[in-house]
């Protein structure tokens, strides 16, 4: 039997935890007019309901500032004097979102009694909350018995704990992440460290192959652009999926077009473009991700608007030299570099080209000067003229959901301590699949000397 667990126990299994006390707006009305929710809506109806509720809500909030857990139910968000309610106890206090999947919800409306929402209006009510919400939870689906048809909070409270467990961990792990308890950070001591994009539409295909995947790893990376939709409903469960499976943090990136990725270009006055793109980095700091990637081109009002909100998350910002205009011993690498500070980044990623070898030395150079700078610096050079005997080989591959071909032989682990042991592969070989290229150390004050070639057009990948 399959189970979603909702606002009511993630309340109680919280207030457990920090030793407060859990206020349930449903109970507290319940008592309040000596009669059930069903009686309630039988006896005067679902709009005398809605203004009971709203009455029970804003007192709640306005009385109990600390030290509670509040948990209301889905109708408290369609009166607007809720929402503003909300917004405003969200100026101190944490209001999350707990969101459960379409199909469960449908389920649980049609045995409801209580309920009288349109499944289909989960979309909605959804985007309201969002509205509403300091961060938000995805409650994936958890194993009951088989012999029991539902799991109540009245049940043994060891069976509770036995089938909760998943979703509790998961829950626990965002709180810590919020308080900076634990915000999941990469270690940037003495710590050479590495990520791998995940290039799937869907990360569900990602769970049978991430064990074997994860060895090695500090990291995953999350493609924004790659997924099989800008839902911000649909990135939820993904990182929901994802973080079931695996306690390593991620990196949350939208690439354009111009930078080899899949979303389109944008300029400041597109909206249609620009909307989503900011709204779906908005929406992965409210998920609690560990670091999320923005483009210096993405226009100022996108990149304030995420910045402003980024609280424990690591915001980093990457140049890409498009025009192939600069070079690292230019006035313009420093100008770059100070308006990657300037625009709230924590970790500053440029990219430039390579002519020559010399290139890779004076990005060396480079990442020496500001090695002392305000934020770590990851420098990247494009380009084939590059000699693998001066390189240290950093290569994994992962396809969209397909099968290793050619390079099937080589593990994370024997790329990283035998850099030697593929160097006599051709560049053909590298653009029979999708590649991902895991910079060394991207999260240190180390200097760096990569060269990373995101699609077939270049030749070779090294890192030192």
């Amino acid at each position: 039997m399959r189970h979603t667990v909702g606002k009511t126990t993630l309340a109680s299994i919280t207030a457990k935890a920090l030793g407060w006390e859990v206020l349930d707006t449903d109970a507290i009305l319940e008592m309040r007019y000596q009669m059930s929710i069903s009686e309630f809506i039988l006896s005067r109806g679902y709009n005398a309901l809605r203004s009971a509720e709203s009455e029970v809500l804003t007192s709640m909030l306005r009385n109990n500032p600390t030290e509670k857990v509040i948990a209301c139910g889905s109708r408290s968000i369609e009166l607007e004097e809720n929402r503003i309610a909300l917004r405003k106890f969200r100026e101190h206090s944490l209001v999350i979102h707990v969101i459960r999947d379409k199909e469960a919800v449908a389920a649980y409306v049609q045995k409801s009694v209580v309920h009288d929402q349109d499944p289909d209006e989960w979309a909605r009510l959804a985007m309201l909350f969002r509205e509403c919400c300091s961060f938000e939870f995805a409650s994936l689906t958890v194993e009951a018995p088989q012999d029991r048809e539902d799991v109540s909070m009245e049940a043994n409270a060891n069976e509770l704990s036995v089938i909760f467990k998943p979703v509790e961990k998961d829950f626990f792990r965002l709180l810590r992440f919020i308080h900076g308890v634990d915000t999941n950070k990469v270690s940037t001591h003495h710590h050479r460290s590495y990520f791998l994009t995940l290039t799937y539409d869907d990360l569900n295909k990602a769970i049978p192959h991430l064990e074997d995947l994860s060895v090695g790893l500090d990291l995953w990376g999350i493609r924004g652009d790659l997924l099989a939709s800008y839902d911000p409903n649909y990135l939820s469960f993904q990182v929901a999926t994802l973080r079931r499976h695996s306690t390593l943090p991620a990196i949350f990136t939208i690439r354009t077009k111009s930078t080899m990725g899949n979303y389109p270009d944008i300029e400041a006055d597109n909206a249609p473009l620009l909307e989503p793109l900011t709204s779906l980095c908005q929406h992965a700091l409210r998920l609690g991700i560990e670091y999320v990637e923005l483009q210096f081109d993405y226009p100022r009002s996108a990149i304030e608007s995420v910045v402003s909100m980024k609280g424990n998350t690591s915001i980093i910002g990457t140049y890409f030299d498009k025009k192939d205009i600069c070079r690292w011993e230019g006035p313009e690498s420093k100008q770059v570099y100070n308006k990657i500070v300037d625009m709230g980044a924590d970790v500053a990623i440029m990219v430039f080209h390579a002519k020559s070898f010399e290139d890779n030395m004076s990005l060396r150079t480079f990442a020496s000067s500001v090695s002392s700078g305000p934020i770590p610096l990851v420098a990247i050079n494009l380009g084939i003229e590059v000699s693998l005997k001066f390189s240290r080989w950093l290569l994994y591959s992962v396809g969209t959901g397909k099968d290793f071909t050619s390079i099937e032989s080589l593990s994370f682990s024997s790329v990283t301590s035998s850099p030697t042991h593929w160097r006599s592969l051709r560049p053909y070989q590298f653009s029979r699949m999708p590649i991902n290229l895991i910079p060394d150390r991207p999260f240190t004050n180390q200097k760096i000397l990569c060269l990373w070639p995101p699609d077939p057009s270049f030749d070779v990948a090294c890192a030192s």
